[in-house]
């Protein structure tokens, strides 16, 4: 999928149309998930594997080794909601066990994570000559609590259910859209 760009000489019938430049991304491997698995795949180009070899694996983001997503399993199974026979009561319970027990032990990660991530995509458009400001913040406590409160009311209105386990709290905090200005 690429995108095409024109400049007003090129609209004017002077130059055809440029296709910008693009990176692709072969699918990964099972096993090959991490970034230090993209530095020794050959079947991503050379840009690709030269700015995954500027990180070393101890600064990479939990999340790039799949640490993150390990912790936030480990602290998911360790988590006992009780299963109170009121939906929506289940639901707040697992609303705030995720927002005080959850959220608090993975946040620091979640924090290097995204900027780790920024850090690579910034270095990613600079590699194709493409000069973008980016921004990358981690909401606030109450910001995700707000969230949450508003899509278990969305699935009651909807769908006529409420979250049901930790799962879906953490599916739905994941389903955020990516912004550009």
């Amino acid at each position: 999928m690429g995108t095409e760009c024109q400049t007003s000489a090129q609209a004017d019938g002077k130059d055809p149309p440029k296709r910008s430049p693009q990176t692709e991304f072969p699918p990964l491997t099972a096993g090959s998930s991490s970034q230090a698995g993209a530095q020794r795949d050959e079947r991503f180009p050379p840009k690709t594997q030269a700015l995954t070899q500027t990180a070393s694996p101890l600064s990479q983001p939990p999340a790039t080794t799949g640490q993150l997503r390990a912790k936030i399993d480990s602290l998911i199974k360790s988590q006992q909601v009780p299963n109170v026979g009121d939906p929506e009561e289940r639901s707040k319970l697992l609303r705030e066990t995720f927002i005080n027990n959850v959220w608090p032990a993975v946040q620091g990660n979640y924090k290097r994570m995204v900027e780790g991530l920024r850090e690579l995509l910034e270095k990613g458009l600079m590699n194709e000559g493409i000069h973008a400001g980016l921004s990358a913040r981690v909401k606030e406590v109450e910001s995700i609590d707000k969230s949450l409160r508003r899509r278990d009311d969305h699935l009651a209105k909807d769908k006529a259910k409420r979250f049901e386990s930790l799962d879906d709290v953490l599916r739905h905090m994941s389903l955020r859209p990516l912004q550009i200005d």
